[in-house]
């Protein structure tokens, strides 16, 4: 017995708690990327209930407009059209004579044109600007995603360039807009899939070579949160006895420091990402922010799970501010208790304010702030009773 409790023994054991609970902080973050990869990105509805918000961006209407505006008017005739017009304004012998007709009929396909161009724009604009687009391209985004998902997975067909570029088809949009110019007299000759136009949601010449690494974490996304639980439960347990508060704070303090690491890795990423795509700024900026922004919720999480770990450690030790800590608390629920009614109503308008300054709040939001507050009334009618007796 008086071996096992040795210095030497004690500091072994605490080194293979710290070797564990660094191990620990690597699998959070190994979980961290595969439940992203595996929930959101992966994940079809997710996926395009993320994008989604992205149809109402000023900066992604404006580079559709630009990609169907310019698709379109590259099946259209003007040169044709504006020779025709030519031919039925010159019928009358007289007026192939005029110098300043015949001047007029020469600018006539400059001026056709961007006649045309406003028009185009104009008409593609309004479809953009429309609540249609948001259904158009939720469709397009949901039928892309099999690209997306094929190309990181490895499996389904793999819509990408050489350079790794993953592409959103407009061709949808591409057919409203022909719609709308037949409405408004213009023709719009060819069918619509020879009418390419699309926006670029992800460029990386190295997304073939992350395939691997996508399949095995997408894999792993159930197995790595609940091995890296048992890895701290296993360092906890093995810590030597006096030592396992700190190691329960030491735990915590690795998770906040992990998930630091994984927002600078991000940061990173999301700075070199921008400086090598050639696409739109904005645009860029919009898709990275909007897509990663899922794997920044889980990382706060995380993070603020380990400051309630570092926490619950401090204020549960032996040091004189936890002391004096815990003895405030004890005076603040006893106050409570010897109140039960004012502190039943002080749960409830708590709850109140909450909801109160919570932006459109759910209905599952709702219902838990509801219960929480219940649940608190519960609890302190239950104590004030138990304390009187």
């Amino acid at each position: 017995m008086g071996e096992r409790h040795s210095p030497k023994a004690s500091r072994f054991r605490f080194t293979v708690t710290v070797v564990l609970l660094l191990l620990t902080g690597v699998l959070v973050i190994a979980g961290v990327l595969a439940r992203y990869l595996h929930s959101d990105l992966l994940d079809t509805d997710r996926y395009v209930a993320i994008v989604g918000p992205l149809a109402t961006e000023p900066a992604i209407q404006d580079a559709v407009t630009d990609q169907v505006s310019a698709a379109i008017l590259n099946r259209l005739d003007d040169t044709s059209l504006a020779q025709d017009l030519a031919a039925a304004l010159t019928d009358d012998d007289t007026a192939a004579d005029s110098p300043r007709l015949q001047a007029a009929l020469r600018a006539l396909p400059a001026l056709l044109r961007a006649e045309l161009d406003d028009l185009v724009r104009e008409t593609t604009e309004s479809v953009v600007r429309s609540e249609q687009f948001a259904e158009l391209w939720t469709s397009a985004n949901r039928g892309a995603h099999t690209a997306v998902s094929g190309v990181l997975t490895g499996s389904g067909p793999l819509e990408v360039d050489e350079d790794g570029t993953v592409r959103v088809p407009l061709d949808q949009v591409v057919e409203v807009v022909r719609q709308r110019l037949r409405e408004r007299g213009v023709e719009v000759s060819g069918e619509s899939r020879t009418m390419t136009a699309e926006v670029v949601v992800f460029q990386d010449e190295r997304i073939a070579r992350a395939q691997h690494w996508t399949r095995l974490l997408d894999r792993a996304a159930t197995g790595l949160p609940v091995l890296a639980l048992l890895l701290a439960v296993a360092a906890i347990v093995i810590a030597p006895p006096g030592t396992r508060r700190r190691a329960v704070a030491l735990h915590g303090a690795i998770l906040i420091a992990a998930m630091a690491l994984l927002a600078v890795a991000i940061a990173l990423g999301r700075h070199f990402y921008l400086s090598a795509v050639s696409l739109n700024p904005e645009v860029a900026r919009l898709l990275f922010d909007t897509v990663t922004d899922p794997v920044r919720e889980k990382l706060r999480v995380v993070a603020a799970y380990g400051a309630v770990l570092v926490v619950f450690a401090l204020l549960t030790g032996p040091s004189r501010p936890a002391r004096a800590v815990r003895a405030r608390i004890a005076t603040g629920w006893a106050a409570i208790i010897r109140r039960p009614g004012l502190a039943s109503w002080c749960a409830v308008g708590l709850a109140a304010l909450v909801l109160m300054f919570w932006t459109s709040p759910s209905i599952t939001a709702l219902v838990v702030v509801a219960a929480a507050a219940c649940a608190a009334v519960v609890t302190i009618r239950l104590l004030a009773r138990r304390a009187q007796r």
